[in-house]
């Protein structure tokens, strides 16, 4: 008992150390006009994370707090799955029926649909936080999988489809027959199949993204909707050291881009795994956005171009990417992107919010309250 209240103690201690961090960061301007509509569509909620130094408890009051501090439109977000932060059940439902097998992680989606319903109550601002929920199921159970999904949305009207192993995509046994044939009844279904690239190094864009991975997937199920999350894997300079891997990475996106029910989300690169110089261990205080898209705005630019806006979201990876940025700074960084592009406004509103609505079925008109919501 003490020795887990001298954990937490610890965690709060490196929590509140990277906030003291963040907090120098010099002010910004807003660059996203406030008419335009932001969907966040990837970040995560965890209380006490036994190993995420910068923010080992984020839940609905830190993330509001994050997007209340940047100021911009974010009229929604999509909750991500987490298989390390410990949201499984112990027990079994409390129901006569026996549960379905892998019953364990429908507690992440009747957690999640709580902070939702919270959320909807209106008290941590306008943003309906998990107005999408992605959880997770374990693929080898093969068509047996199927009252595992529907236990899910069930749990939550807001669930809508599910990611495999999290950030260890490389261990998806993609050709094993059990997982094509869960991943068939997502298709017939209609839900989302969310998945990361490569993010252990060196990584092997070729085995997650290629053939044998997820263009072989994406081919073998053309009306399967697939996410490819953070730009493909965890690109940056450490993996960009290895000779022959930016081109290995461009040819993989190259590939699952002929693949029309394939959208990515381009954001993820602020991760410590990628190797950028911009955590406290590099820097006093977090860089400016300009220098944080002078840095990335090659990999997300070749990501949009290669896929196209109206298949591109930017996401914000929170609170894993707060290890290297603020969520206002990451914004602007988006924003600047996206300048860089010369990219219309219809192409801003696709890739800050509409393809995302599209993906995961969201009424954007009807979620966003921000103009009729007023503090309690």
């Amino acid at each position: 008992k003490n020795r887990g209240g001298i954990l937490l103690f610890a965690m709060e201690a490196r929590q509140a150390a990277h906030e003291a961090w963040l907090a120098r960061a010099e002010p910004e301007p807003r660059l996203i006009p406030p008419d335009l509509r932001v969907i966040d569509p990837h970040h995560h909620l965890w209380y006490a994370h036994p190993t995420r130094k910068a923010s080992a408890t984020f839940m609905l009051r830190e993330l509001s707090a994050d997007i209340a501090g940047a100021g911009d439109r974010v009229v929604a977000t999509c909750y991500m799955q987490s298989s390390s932060a410990g949201w499984t059940r112990t027990v079994p439902p409390d129901t006569d029926r026996p549960p379905p097998p892998g019953h364990e992680a429908v507690a992440e989606t009747e957690v999640m649909h709580g902070v939702a319903a919270l959320s909807k109550h209106g008290r941590y601002g306008p943003t309906l936080v998990n107005a999408a929920i992605v959880a997770t199921a374990d693929l080898t159970l093969g068509a047996a999988v199927e009252p595992l999904l529907d236990a899910h949305a069930a749990a939550s009207p807001n669930f809508r489809g599910v990611r495999y192993l999290g950030g260890k995509a490389e261990h998806i046994p993609f050709e094993s027959a059990s997982v094509r044939a869960a991943l068939a009844v997502l298709e017939r279904r209609g839900w989302v199949f969310d998945c990361n690239g490569p993010e252990t190094h060196p990584l092997d864009f070729d085995r997650v993204l290629g053939e044998k991975g997820l263009l072989g997937v994406a081919q073998e199920f053309p009306h399967l909707q697939i996410v490819l999350d953070h730009c493909g894997g965890a690109i940056g300079p450490t993996a960009l050291a290895e000779e022959g891997k930016r081109e290995e990475w461009e040819r993989c996106l190259a590939g699952l881009a002929q693949c029309p029910n394939v959208a990515v989300k381009v954001g993820g690169l602020q991760m410590e795994v990628n190797g950028f110089p911009i955590g406290p261990d590099s820097v006093d205080r977090p860089v400016f956005s300009q220098t944080l898209a002078d840095l990335t705005s090659n990999l997300y630019a070749h990501t949009i171009k290669v896929f196209g806006p109206g298949r591109c979201m930017f996401e914000s990876n929170f609170p894993v990417d707060r290890w290297g940025t603020s969520y206002g700074n990451l914004w602007n960084c988006f924003w600047r992107v996206a300048d860089t592009m010369a990219l219309s406004r219809v192409e801003r509103e696709q890739l800050f919010a509409g393809t995302a609505a599209r993906v995961y079925r969201l009424d954007l008109e009807r979620l966003d309250r921000w103009d009729s919501w007023s503090p309690h």
